[in-house]
C-alpha cells in the first residue's frame, strides 16, 4: 500500500536539502545553492540506474560534477564567454527528477546510497 502524504513534514523541519529534493518537497529554482544536492541526486540514481543519464541527455559521467557540465552544454545552458551554467544545470537535472523524467527502480528491501 502506497500513501501520498504532501505537507504532513514541512520542509522547513528537515534540514537535508537533498533529502527535500529527493521527496520533491522542495523547488529547485529557490535553493540557494542548487549544486550539492543535485550532485547529491545524480550519485542517487546512478547508483540504481547507471544509464539514466546517458537515456535522458545522451552524456555520461562518473564525476558529478562533470556530468551537470555535459548536460548544461548539451540543453545550451551557457554564460557569457560559453562557459556552463552549473547551477542551471543543477535546476534542471533536480526539476527533470521531481517530473519523472529521469527514474530510478528497486526491489523492496534492497538499499542504496542516501
Amino acid at each position: 500500500m502506497v500513501i501520498d502524504t504532501p505537507g504532513v513534514i514541512p520542509p522547513e523541519e528537515v534540514k537535508d536539502e537533498a533529502l527535500l529534493i529527493i521527496k520533491g518537497a522542495i523547488d529547485p529554482s529557490k535553493l540557494e545553492d542548487p549544486v550539492l544536492p543535485a550532485v547529491k541526486l545524480i550519485m542517487r540514481i546512478k547508483s540504481f540506474n547507471p544509464k539514466a543519464f546517458m537515456d535522458r541527455y545522451g552524456v555520461d559521467s562518473e564525476d558529478p560534477m562533470e556530468l551537470l557540465e555535459l548536460i548544461g552544454r548539451k540543453r545550451g545552458l551557457l554564460l557569457k564567454g560559453g562557459k556552463v551554467n552549473i547551477r542551471g544545470a543543477a535546476i534542471a537535472v533536480i526539476k527533470d527528477w521531481i517530473l519523472g523524467k529521469l527514474t530510478y527502480y528497486y526491489r523492496p528491501g534492497v538499499v542504496g546510497n542516501a
